[in-house]
């Protein structure tokens, strides 16, 4: 989120319909105890994973929490791949990845 915040990164901003997201798409088991925590008007974070097919980077448990609420609509941000490629070329480029706080 560091880099959509600053600008390095400028992401398409996207309602996701959280009913369809989960009829149409895998997702995996959650750890329920951290629900009541869970902040749903945080934006969501996609990533681009083949040519038009994102998936939920950042904001499993908001997704589980909404569905699970009746949340009709959830805010996200779609970073494509040529958005996130430049930190998954090499090893450095993941612990920058990382280290760069996108994610939080």
């Amino acid at each position: 989120m560091k880099h959509i915040r600053n600008g390095k990164l400028l992401p398409e901003k996207e309602q996701i319909h959280v009913q369809d997201w989960f009829k149409s798409r895998f997702h995996g088991s959650i750890n329920e105890d951290q629900l009541p925590a869970v902040d749903v008007t945080k934006t969501v974070i996609q990533a681009e994973i083949s040519p038009d097919m994102y998936t939920i980077m950042d904001g499993n448990h908001r997704m589980e929490k909404a569905y699970g609420e009746g949340i009709p609509y959830i805010d996200s941000y779609k970073l494509t791949v040529k958005q996130i490629l430049p930190y998954f070329i090499d090893s450095r480029g993941y612990e920058t990845f990382v280290a760069s706080g996108i994610l939080k």
